[in-house]
């Protein structure tokens, strides 16, 4: 499987969007930087930084995690993750992709596939997820060459973007053999598909909460 990074394409996503109004409703009117800084004017790239984002999701999560904490759905849809993501991690442990993973880390001139940039996959749900689910979100980048989430001991998030479940390299793809694959691909499938419920019913809530 092979993936296409479009680093140059931005369009502003329905977070970003939610959040600005809420930022502007709650008075803080000041524009966020591509490099996690307040300025008085608009930048002129859109793009915003993890820093930003992280700083949006806590936002949100101060205005709404309360209500979507006590929300039935939600609360069921976390749990349902939980027991999903258990099971996709001891998939990946059994069949030695963690091991592979974090020696390649350590090995390799270039580093794992974990590297810096990464983190521009994740929006701001994705991050309000992490944080509903314990997440803190706290730290800065441990490495200038890796991604802005990955620690000493792997990824510090709970919630990943699909491209960090699904992708495996070339080589850890011919080690595992159709057999792993399909092991692997059946154990992460439950992930995937909680994590995008979840993430649509936090959706849903926050504009229904917006509106009333």
């Amino acid at each position: 499987m092979s993936y296409k990074f479009n680093r140059g394409c931005w369009v502003e996503s329905w977070e970003e969007t939610r959040l600005r109004t809420a930022l502007h409703e709650n008075g803080e009117t000041r524009e966020l930087s591509p490099r996690g800084k307040h300025t008085g004017v608009r930048p002129e790239s859109p793009m915003l930084s993890i820093e930003d984002k992280i700083q949006m999701a806590r936002a949100l999560y101060v205005q709404w995690g309360r209500a979507l904490l006590e929300d039935a759905g939600i609360r069921g849809l976390l749990q349902r993750l939980e027991g999903d993501l258990a099971f996709s991690h001891e998939t990946m442990r059994l069949l030695g992709i963690d091991s592979a993973c974090a020696r390649c880390d350590a090995t390799a001139p270039e580093g794992s596939c974990c590297s810096r940039g990464l983190e521009n996959k994740y929006d701001v749900v994705l991050l309000l997820l992490n944080l509903l689910m314990g997440v803190g979100l706290d730290g800065g980048r441990s490495r200038e060459d890796s991604c802005f989430f990955l620690g000493p001991r792997g990824c510090r998030l709970r919630v990943r973007s699909l491209l960090c479940i699904e992708y495996l390299c070339p080589e850890l793809e011919e080690a595992l053999g159709w057999e792993g694959l399909l092991r692997i691909q059946g154990a992460t499938g439950g992930e995937l598909e909680s994590s995008f419920l979840l993430c649509d019913a936090v959706k849903k809530q926050i504009a229904s909460e917006g509106k009333s």
